[in-house]
């Protein structure tokens, strides 16, 4: 898929460092990535780190199976 960004998109992008496109992803795809987020947040592994409380996941890493 090619993507073109119009003007405002690009500033956007440069002052913010972010945009947000509706519509990308339907239903099924949405609830697969809210599953494996899930489940990768879970691992209890190197490539993800925790906020202070060591509980809450903040990133992940390069997490594979």
């Amino acid at each position: 898929m090619d993507i073109v960004l119009a003007a405002d998109q690009l500033k956007q992008f440069d002052e913010e460092g972010w945009l947000f496109f509706e519509d990308v992803f339907d239903g099924e795809e949405i609830a697969t990535l809210n599953r494996e987020a899930r489940r990768i947040f879970a691992m209890d592994r190197e490539e993800v780190f925790r906020e202070t409380d060591g509980k809450t996941a903040r990133t992940a890493f390069a997490a594979q199976n």
